[in-house]
């Protein structure tokens, strides 16, 4: 679902909120934008099982390393936190992936309606992973 009508936006997964946030954004410099939108110097971009591969989550690189790092619940569950016990630490952007034969990967904002579409999927995977958690406890 590529953009055609120019405009841009991401999901902002914010250690403050357990809610998708559906962001517009400006220009092409991805990387430059992310940076200032999660307060880093470094960007990892990490391509979570619980996400298509047509979408990764840039976070902080050395989120873990500040003197007093967040825990990001929904970035950590679409991670799958609980296969690993590594979590995400700091605010995060969900992006999409393009390849490109020539050039190779590299990523591209959503179009708003992509993104809506993305953060209910989110919603819902989310909302089933804590029934499943509850069931489990009452187990």
């Amino acid at each position: 679902m590529h953009n055609t009508d120019g405009q841009k936006a991401c999901i902002y997964l914010s250690t403050h909120s357990f809610e998708p946030q559906i962001v517009p954004v400006q220009g092409e410099d991805i990387m430059d934008t992310v940076r200032k939108m999660i307060g880093c110097e470094w960007v990892e971009v990490v391509h979570p099982r619980r996400l298509s591969e047509q979408y990764a989550v840039l976070v902080d690189e050395e989120g873990l390393l500040k003197a007093s790092p967040v825990f990001n619940e929904i970035a950590s569950y679409l991670y799958e936190i609980e296969q690993h016990g590594q979590p995400i630490v700091g605010d995060a952007v969900i992006v999409r992936v393009v390849y490109d034969p020539e050039a190779g990967a590299g990523l591209e904002w959503l179009s708003p309606e992509e993104a809506e579409i993305l953060a209910n999927n989110i919603r819902v995977g989310l909302k089933q992973f804590i029934l499943r958690l509850r069931r489990k406890e009452r187990a």
